[in-house]
């Protein structure tokens, strides 16, 4: 399957770029200051406190690149960037 820069989310793209910046790697699971599952690297949590409809679209987004095959699952609640996830992270500003 190829995938181009241009068929994916916004939320997609941010977690591509997010996970280029955290050595490939996002996570999934809760913590207090999300209140339920977020994807997560060390520096952000993709949610807002406010509306917890915006976790779920990142969380969404996050499933949807592991079946483009762009991350991959490494557990439950790790995900790393595929060669060819690498590759599109690299073109996202």
């Amino acid at each position: 399957m190829h995938i181009e820069l241009e068929q994916l989310t916004d939320q997609e793209r941010d977690l591509l770029k997010a996970a280029r910046g955290n050595g490939g790697q996002l996570a999934l699971f809760a913590k207090a200051d999300t209140r339920g599952p977020a994807v997560r690297t060390k520096l952000r949590a993709f949610h807002d406190p406010h509306n917890r409809d915006v976790a779920g679209q990142y969380i969404e987004a996050l499933h949807h690149l592991v079946e483009m095959q762009l991350l991959r699952s490494e557990t439950r609640e790790q995900f790393q960037l595929t060669n060819h996830g690498w590759e599109l992270g690299r073109k996202v500003n």
